[in-house]
Order: C-alpha cells, then sequence, then structure tokens
C-alpha cells in the first residue's frame, strides 16, 4: 500500500463511477481497477461493495476512506513543509474550538502573512475530541481548547484571555428585561447544552446542584446551528459570549452568568512535532500578542 495506490482509492470511492475515477486520475479504467483488487488482497478485505452498479464502499472501505484522507494528507502537507524547511512559505493547520478569543490567532496570522506573504493557513472548526485527534494525527500543528480539558498529551501555551459562560435567549423569552442569569434561574429553563462542557464538568460547583437537575433538551458540539434553535423556540442556548453569530439577529441576546464562570484558552501543539519555521514565527507572533495582553491586563473576552 502506497500513497499512489491510497489516491487511486480515495477517488474512485469519491466519484460517480470508475471511469470518472480513471479520467480524473489520468489512468486507464482497466489500470484502476487492477490497483483497487490488489489493495483489496494486500488487506484481506473488500473495500467496495459490486453488487450494485454504482461503487459503494463497505464498512472496512469507510474506515480506511477516513484514514487515507488523513494520510495522504499528511504526506502531501510534509512534502511541501520540507521543501520549504528553510523559508518562510507554507500551510499552518488549525482546528480550533468556537471562541471569541480566536481573534488573537486571527491576529497572529495576519502578522505572519504580512512579513511572509507565501504562507498560507487553513482553520478547521470543532470540538475537544476532534482537536485531539488531528494533534495525535499529525492533521494540524496547532489546536485551540477551551475550558477544563486535559492538555498533558502536548506543549501548551494558556492565553492572557478568558471567555465567559452565559445563555443566549429570545428578547420576548421569560428572561427578558434581565441583565444576568442565576443557578436557580437555570434551574426552571429548558436548555440546549454543550456535550463536551457536560463531560468536563465545566459547571460542577458553579450550580450548587447536580447538573442531572437541569432540563436539557438537546446537545451541541458547535452552537451555531443550536443558535438557529434557539430562535426556533426550542430552547436557551447555554454557552460562551459571541459565538454561534447570535448577534445578527435582533431577536437574540446574550446574558451572563452570576456569579461569573469563565473558561480558559489553551494553545496546544505535540510534543512529537518539530515546527517548521513557518510555525514557529507563528508561535512567536502568538507569545508576543500574549504578552501585549498581559502588560495590558486587558480581559478582552470577559
Amino acid at each position: 500500500m502506497n500513497i499512489r495506490v491510497l489516491r487511486y482509492f480515495l477517488a474512485a470511492a469519491s466519484l460517480p463511477n470508475l471511469t470518472s475515477a480513471a479520467e480524473f486520475l489520468h489512468t486507464t479504467q482497466p489500470n484502476l481497477s487492477r490497483q483497487l483488487a490488489e489493495l483489496e488482497d494486500e488487506l484481506g478485505q473488500s473495500l467496495f461493495d459490486r453488487s450494485q452498479r454504482k461503487l459503494k464502499l463497505t464498512p472496512q472501505g469507510e474506515f480506511l476512506f477516513k484514514r487515507a484522507r488523513s494520510i495522504v494528507d499528511l504526506f502531501d502537507r510534509t512534502r511541501d513543509e520540507l521543501v520549504h524547511f528553510e523559508g518562510l512559505s507554507g500551510k499552518i493547520m488549525i482546528t480550533a474550538g468556537e471562541t471569541c478569543a480566536f481573534k488573537y490567532i486571527a491576529m497572529a496570522l495576519k502578522r505572519l502573512q504580512q512579513e511572509s506573504p507565501k504562507v498560507v493557513f487553513e482553520v478547521i472548526s470543532g470540538h475537544e475530541p476532534l482537536i485531539a485527534e488531528h494533534l495525535t494525527s499529525g492533521v494540524s500543528q496547532f489546536g485551540l481548547f477551551i475550558g477544563k480539558v486535559n492538555t498533558s498529551p502536548y506543549v501548551t501555551l494558556e492565553l492572557n484571555v478568558e471567555d465567559r459562560w452565559g445563555v443566549i435567549c429570545r428578547k420576548d423569552s421569560v428572561l427578558a428585561g434581565r441583565d444576568k442569569v442565576g443557578p436557580m434561574d437555570l434551574k426552571n429553563l429548558q436548555l440546549l447544552g454543550s456535550l463536551q462542557a457536560f463531560k468536563r464538568e465545566e459547571f460542577t460547583g458553579w450550580l450548587g446542584y447536580a447538573p442531572e437537575q437541569l432540563q436539557l433538551r438537546g446537545y451541541f458540539n458547535l452552537p451555531s446551528s443550536a443558535v438557529l434553535m434557539v430562535r426556533e423556540k426550542l430552547g436557551t442556548l447555554l454557552c460562551l459570549e459571541h459565538v454561534g453569530g447570535y448577534e445578527s439577529f435582533d431577536d437574540l441576546q446574550f446574558l451572563p452568568l452570576d456569579p461569573p464562570l469563565t473558561a480558559k484558552i489553551t494553545l496546544a501543539w505535540s510534543r512529537d512535532t518539530n515546527l517548521n519555521l513557518v510555525c514557529q514565527r507563528f508561535l512567536q507572533h502568538i507569545k508576543d500578542i500574549n504578552d501585549e495582553l498581559a502588560l495590558k491586563s486587558e480581559i478582552t473576552a470577559p
């Protein structure tokens, strides 16, 4: 099994038929079919269900498809980084949770691109398990964690900002006229909550009672879709401030928790990663920005 054969497999699995895949790969259909058959023989697994006119991945094929995409992407990025190892050009991959503190990552990327216009970046929004998976597999060089997360497997930099917890609700809800929300208020609301936040026990202690007493109507990984659920009166969203784009809706508002509850923001990267010059410069910009925040004593994501 090599990179070329994995590319053949990915094309066959992604395109409508083998003819289209062969054209995309600039090869013949018989050659493509032979390569796929040899791959199945090598692995001892059937990767395609050929009982229908259109190829369909078997469970084993779906597993390989996910891994093959990561392997090929990592190979391409590694080759690109080696080619440009001594120069400021290349690609930075970041997998991040949704937080208003991401603006400091954006500031660092802007400074980096101003000094090195050939540098490009890709940002993947995701929750904690995806961030950890991408750091472990090497898909991303950096991850941005939110809240109480086990970051011991990584090298970390805690940003000098915090995000604050609160609720997003309709302005005509039972919270109309309020400017903050307390533990007993939450007990009486139908809530939409972050599954990862509850697994991390972000609210344990602050509530003053067992989280199981909350009326949780549903969970979300990223808040963008949950904001739309609030608009449709499915519940009140328990989340961090400035996420999900709720500010663009005139009928929604954010109310902070009281007493205040905040979440720390942590940038992480793998201990096994030798950061290339591009990543080192990005990290230095982040550290500079972090020092500036500390000096100014600003909590801009309160």
